[in-house]
């Protein structure tokens, strides 16, 4: 029996996938999601079918989540790196299941 995630603006039920999934890079590779230590904004995005921009702000204050930045500069963009540990991606899609 499949669980899912529920989606509260719209009520409709999102089907969670299992962690043996492979997650679809752009260049049409696939990876093995339990092979990686941690996910990132994209494959977590593939992986729940919510979008990139809800993920991000799903885990950008989660404790564990490693975020890189690069401040803007005079004449360059800033840039940040998020990363999701696989064990507070669990502890995410637990939470929202219950």
């Amino acid at each position: 029996m499949n669980q899912g995630l529920v989606n509260s603006d719209v009520g409709s039920t999102i089907l969670a996938a299992p962690l043996t999934l492979r997650a679809i890079r752009r260049d049409s590779t696939y990876v093995n999601v339990q092979d990686k230590p941690a996910y990132t904004v994209a494959e977590v995005s593939a992986l729940t079918g919510f979008s990139r921009r809800t993920i991000t702000r799903m885990f950008e204050e989660e404790k564990g989540v490693l975020i890189l930045e690069r401040p803007e500069k005079m004449h360059k963009r800033g840039y940040r790196s998020i990363r999701i540990p696989r064990a507070v991606y669990e502890r995410v899609v637990r939470r929202l299941l219950v």
